[in-house]
């Protein structure tokens, strides 16, 4: 399960090319899975396989010592990639979201499709993103919806099997709200910057929520859960619902597998906290990236396919 608060007063709809459930073809279980799937380009992934390069742990609950906020500022910089332990996310929170996310997914897909993604929408049950008839997909399906901006949900997209899933979500998406804004203040602080005007660019934000359901696969060696890409939000929140490792972060041209901690949350820093630099941040060094409206980040983002770290590279001086 993966929460992205994002920047933006505003969210734009755009239109995906349907593509066929990866449960559905998973189910057929077939010998040879459609090329569409196959990425050639695993073969020449360097994975290391130094099992002491790990992300760095941040202890939330030692945040106001000096010695842990200066490894929260060497982890936004140096990785972009961090747990984070004793957050403040009750246990039993955790577990009812989890508990009702494996219900949705495990639902027959014909229940699950009632959530289906429409044309010009981004919420709903689907693939991610996919924009182009040409383009390699995922062996994922996707479960896309609005959290904390009660205002801009469509209920169409909810599940309402299991009946408690949107209290569920509510309570949930409200405790990582905290364990953000407590970040993003410390962040601020790291920076030099007021944690206050920083927290006011996202006043307005949109907190959306992608739910990740990976079914088996015979060709398992061969495909990709998620495409190398980097999120488009200010904080993404990633919760393993297991501990099967799988998610991995590229830091000097190698692939670094993550060992999710039992009960942690994986924090990534966005592309949006990398780019449009703060006017208190640049006056006495140059910016290194652009500045662009909300808007046009946005529609660059979800028009494209998922690309490593393009949108970063798109935005640079």
């Amino acid at each position: 399960m993966e929460t992205m608060v994002e920047s933006t007063v505003q969210l734009e709809r755009f239109g995906y090319l349907a593509v066929e459930n990866v449960q559905a073809l998973a189910s057929k279980n077939l010998d040879n899975i459609p090329s569409r799937y196959i990425r050639p380009e695993i073969e020449s992934d360097v994975v290391s396989a130094d099992e002491s390069l790990q992300i760095p742990v941040i202890d939330v609950s030692k945040l106001d010592h000096d010695d842990e906020q200066k490894k929260l500022h060497f982890a936004c910089k140096d990785w972009g990639f961090f747990q984070i332990i004793n957050h403040g996310v009750a246990g039993e929170v955790i577990e009812k979201m989890k508990t009702d996310a494996h219900e949705f997914f495990n639902l027959p897909l014909e229940e699950k499709m009632v959530c289906a993604q429409v044309p010009g929408h981004i919420e709903g049950y689907d693939q991610v993103f996919v924009v182009s008839e040409e383009q390699k997909l995922d062996w994922s399906d996707m479960l896309f919806l609005i959290g904390q901006s009660a205002h801009l949900r469509d209920t169409r997209f909810w599940p309402t099997n299991p009946s408690s899933f949107e209290e569920t979500m509510d309570k949930y998406t409200t405790e990582l709200h905290k364990v953000m804004i407590q970040l993003m203040k410390l962040i601020a602080k790291n920076l030099g910057t007021d944690p206050e005007m920083l927290l006011s660019l996202f006043e307005h934000e949109i907190q959306s929520i992608k739910m990740n359901y990976y079914p088996p696969c015979a060709e398992a060696s061969k495909v990709l859960g998620a495409s190398p890409h980097s999120d488009a939000t200010a904080l993404t929140l990633l919760f393993h619902a297991n501990e099967v490792e799988g998610l991995q972060i590229k830091k000097d041209q190698k692939w670094v597998p993550v060992k999710p901690i039992p009960g942690a949350f994986t924090v990534n820093v966005g592309d949006v906290l990398e780019i449009g630099p703060l006017p208190d941040l640049v006056k006495t060094k140059k910016a290194l990236y652009r500045t662009v409206p909300v808007e046009e980040f946005r529609k660059i983002k979800f028009t494209s396919k998922q690309d490593g770290k393009f949108m970063i590279r798109k935005m640079k001086l």
